[in-house]
């Protein structure tokens, strides 16, 4: 699952240890990309005494460069962070989102703000009809990027989902098996869910069901999401039972 994020203007104006966070942590990870323009580089390149640390940084991150919005457009956000920037810092938040409005889904957005207090709430983008909601972090002393994908990625509760069922159910009905999962090491099984969940390709933020191939068991696995992020899975052993795009992305039709 790819992700694109935004800086705030005021963290690439002066707060260095904010850019220098982000930034490590955003290097040499294909699923994350920051959003750079000339203006920023331009504040980069100006107002920071270790600018050039944060350029060799930024050698390694994937950069996604935009333009200004057209003349005329004008973005609204809610909550309001327009609120203390000057007229150049404002316009560039502008142009920040009006270009995050105009990117299809995924990848999915995120919007780092920088000031006292910490929250993970949804930030609304608007620019006339336009419209959309993407996660917020309200950074602190003590809060990071991160934390932030550290808590929001795929958990695997197989053992709790065995716990609440037999593997006969009854009526002639018997539970599907997973049998990349091992109790006592849940690594494997654990890869398969999280490399389910990076190639979904999902506009959804928790994606239900998703699909992976088990090449070690020569089976099809589906994770089903139950709630706050927990996934559990079980083998497909029919494989009508697989969608064509998830044989396709694989190319494991026949059993």
């Amino acid at each position: 699952m790819d992700w694109l994020v935004a800086i705030d203007i005021k963290a690439w104006e002066s707060n260095f240890l904010m850019l220098e966070r982000i930034l490590s942590y955003a290097k040499a990870k294909s699923w994350l990309s920051i959003l750079y323009s000339k203006n920023i580089d331009y504040i980069l390149s100006t107002n920071h005494s270790n600018s050039w640390l944060l350029h060799s940084i930024l050698s390694g991150v994937n950069i996604v460069p935009y333009d200004k919005r057209p003349v005329g457009v004008d973005v609204s956000t809610n909550p309001n962070i327009l609120v203390d920037l000057d007229d150049i810092e404002e316009d560039e938040v502008k142009d920040t989102a009006y270009f995050i409005l105009s990117q299809d889904e995924p990848p999915h957005k995120l919007y780092t703000i920088y000031e006292l207090g910490s929250s993970h709430e949804n930030l609304t983008l608007t620019s006339g009809a336009n419209s959309k909601d993407i996660p917020l972090i309200v950074e602190s002393q003590g809060g990071n990027i991160q934390q932030y994908f550290d808590q929001n990625k795929p958990k695997l509760e197989q053992a709790k989902h065995i716990a609440q069922q037999s593997r006969n159910l009854g009526k002639g009905k018997i539970a599907s098996t997973f049998k990349a999962w091992n109790q006592r090491d849940e690594t494997y099984a654990k890869e398969l869910l999280q490399k389910a969940f990076d190639n979904s390709g999902s506009q959804f933020f928790q994606p239900s069901p998703i699909y992976i191939w088990d090449s070690k068991n020569e089976v099809y696995v589906r994770f089903i999401h139950s709630g706050n992020w927990e996934y559990h899975g079980h083998d497909v052993e029919n494989y009508n039972d697989v969608p064509d795009v998830i044989k396709r992305r694989y190319n494991h039709w026949k059993k």
